[in-house]
């Protein structure tokens, strides 16, 4: 487990996950997420008629 926290670290630069979400969450608003999630659901399933166009 710490070997992979380090490993973690050090592909994002030194910080961790938790500092990596925080900031994640300062640049995409809640309607940038959502818009990022419902396009990749399309990609993923595009003969799924239940996702929102």
């Amino acid at each position: 487990m710490v070997a992979a926290d380090e490993e973690i670290r050090e592909v994002l630069g030194g910080i961790n996950t938790f500092e990596t979400q925080d900031q994640w969450d300062q640049n995409w608003s809640e309607e940038k997420q959502r818009e990022g999630r419902l396009l990749i659901d399309r990609y993923i399933f595009p003969d799924n008629k239940r996702i929102q166009k």
